[in-house]
């Protein structure tokens, strides 16, 4: 087996204009399932009656398995005893009632939807330590982490992806919530530990984001991420 794996689309239009605005709605769907623009070709044959338009891309041949499927973690992650997180006023409950990771199990849903293998973590509730996590991440041989976050919780947060990246350096880090949505930029000048922040509702932020480091993909098309480069820039991209 090779080490590219190369896909082809054609259309054919009764004008070249026709053929043009084929090949412009392919590259547009191609752009949204994260396939490297960088590798895209495009082609015309003109014939008396017709033009057809030949459009050819390349991706990673890692695995066919591999190309759109992540193993990846969701989190909400260690804190206090008794930290509801996801509650309207993220607190300490005196009752010990803790509110279900609603948006990150949605979000979590539709992971699995996609085809990527999902693992979802409720740390206050089931008593995880960071340490826990970690072992959790190499027993599942997890690549990605999508984590929670909430105001009062953001320092403990941030410390324990940095202390999840240092256990493993290879993991994929994107941080969700109410916190990092109001301060986004902010958040991630906290720590070169995070990669990437979701605003707002983000469980097709999330698919979007897992798809394209499924395949490598630049993260500049996927609506609603503010994402730093390897030079260290923010980006922010297009609201959702």
């Amino acid at each position: 087996m090779g080490k590219n794996l190369w896909v082809v689309f054609a259309g054919w239009g009764s004008t070249e204009s026709v053929a043009r605005s084929l090949i412009q709605d392919l590259e547009r769907y191609c752009q949204h399932q994260f396939l490297p623009s960088r590798s895209r070709i495009s082609h015309f044959l003109v014939t008396p009656r017709s033009v057809a338009a030949l459009f050819v891309f390349r991706v990673p041949r890692l695995g066919y398995d591999m190309i759109h499927k992540m193993r990846v973690l969701f989190l909400n992650p260690p804190f206090h005893p008794r930290f509801s997180r996801e509650q309207r006023s993220p607190a300490v409950t005196k009752s010990g009632t803790l509110y279900y990771p609603k948006w990150l199990a949605t979000a979590a849903g539709v992971a699995i939807q996609n085809g990527h293998e999902v693992d979802l973590v409720d740390s206050p509730a089931a008593g995880y330590s960071v340490q826990a996590v970690i072992d959790r991440i190499a027993a599942k041989n997890i690549q990605a982490v999508v984590c929670d976050t909430s105001t009062p919780s953001i320092l403990n947060d941030v410390s324990v992806i940095e202390s999840l990246v240092a256990a493993h350096p290879s993991l994929h880090v994107l941080m969700v919530g109410r916190h990092v949505s109001a301060l986004p930029k902010e958040t991630l000048a906290m720590s070169p530990a995070i990669e990437a922040v979701a605003i707002r509702e983000y469980e097709y932020t999330v698919r979007d984001w897992l798809a394209a480091k499924a395949c490598g993909a630049d993260l500049s098309a996927i609506e609603g991420l503010v994402w730093r480069r390897k030079s260290g820039e923010i980006v922010t991209n297009a609201p959702r």
